[in-house]
């Protein structure tokens, strides 16, 4: 469960910076919220290795 928690956490923030980095770079007033993510777009991106079952366990033995 705790993992599912961690991978969902790292989607949506990593979709969340790219859509403000997007939406400042276009002019957004950043006192405004933004209505809508676009998730499809905002995972082209994301690097999924780190969330890989083998991968994530390797990393939290390590840490």
């Amino acid at each position: 469960m705790e993992y599912l928690k961690k991978y969902c956490r790292s989607v949506y923030g990593h979709v969340l910076d790219k859509a403000w980095a997007e939406a400042l770079k276009d002019g957004h007033d950043k006192t405004k919220k933004i209505v809508s993510l676009n998730f499809k777009h905002g995972l082209e991106d994301y690097d999924l290795k780190p969330w890989l079952p083998s991968t994530y366990k390797q990393l939290q033995a390590e840490s």
